[in-house]
């Protein structure tokens, strides 16, 4: 059987889905391929995206279609599926647990060198801006990092690993090894007591060890995280801050992070019900302006940033 894939998304992140469907649809000796329009002539098309605003278009083909991912099943998507009527597709909220279980097909995606996946799902919080808890629910343990491990870096996905006690013996039990880790979606700060403190600081970081402050609620518990890290050798400088921007009204909250000594990271808010991306211009300017360092660290009021667009 032939298979193609789409990765409707194409971001600098590999789509991992789509990287586990290739692995089990090869382990059962299926040919897999991107999908080429001139090229390609599959029996089944997997298409996935995370974003309600990302384009995509419908492949012309007699093929039978799977459509997958955020993008494509919050609030079910699927508008401009209906207009067609030459395939037949279908969508599927979540991957099959013998799909889930499966180490990813890396070669997929030749030019990344780390591995990735989760060993958590889900989250304790219910941030309205996040899509998390309506998406994966409660927090719970997913896989040992050994399911999906075949790179001595590793980029894990989970949303609130610190939240989850089997989320934390597998951190520790990765502390004993030379295995360097990335914990993308950031370490929840109000999480970071003495203990937690001292195995961040035992841990092997690719980059920067990531966490968030996106309300100004959240300030103290930042501040008290960096203290209880700073008391563990690790600097303030290693410590990137995922914040959310929705408007001016953050700027503040900004400045005050930035004088943590840690490097703040703005995130513009996007709504993720959305289908387009709503950030406004100015949300856009102030991440401009936060996120490019060497004009951040020498310019610290954003009414003087010449970057900015003010039409």
């Amino acid at each position: 059987m032939k298979i193609s894939l789409i990765d409707y998304d194409k971001t600098r992140m590999p789509n991992l889905a789509l990287m586990k469907i290739s692995a089990w649809h090869k382990a059962k000796g299926d040919d897999v391929d991107f999908y080429e329009p001139l090229f390609s002539n599959p029996n089944i098309i997997y298409g996935s995206k995370v974003f309600l605003f990302t384009k995509f278009t419908i492949p012309n083909t007699t093929a039978e279609i799977i459509f997958g991912g955020t993008g494509f099943t919050l609030n079910k998507c699927i508008d401009e599926m209906t207009k067609v009527d030459k395939c037949s597709f279908g969508l599927r909220a979540k991957l099959a647990d013998d799909m889930e279980h499966i180490c990813p097909d890396y070669e997929l995606y030749p030019n990344i060198d780390y591995s990735m996946g989760f060993i958590t799902r889900g989250c304790v919080r219910n941030c309205d801006f996040c899509i998390v808890p309506k998406k994966e629910g409660e927090i719970r343990f997913n896989a040992h990092i050994n399911e999906f491990q075949r790179h001595k870096k590793v980029v894990l996905l989970d949303n609130n690993i610190l939240a989850c006690k089997e989320g934390i013996n597998e951190l520790e039990a990765i502390s004993k090894t030379d295995t360097k880790i990335d914990i993308n979606q950031g370490l929840d700060s109000r999480l970071i007591d003495k203990k937690t403190a001292k195995l961040i600081s035992e841990l092997k970081f690719i980059d920067n060890i990531k966490t968030a402050c996106d309300s100004d609620k959240q300030f103290n518990a930042l501040k008290i995280a960096v203290e209880n890290l700073g008391s563990f050798g690790v600097k303030p400088y290693r410590i990137l801050v995922l914040t959310l921007v929705k408007s001016e009204k953050d700027i503040p909250r900004i400045l005050e992070i930035d004088k943590l000594g840690v490097k703040p990271f703005a995130m513009g808010y996007i709504d993720y019900t959305k289908k387009s991306d709503c950030r406004t211009q100015i949300v856009k300017d102030i991440c401009r302006w936060v996120n490019h360092k060497a004009i951040f660290n020498t310019c610290k009021d954003f009414s003087k940033y010449i970057g900015r667009k003010t039409k």
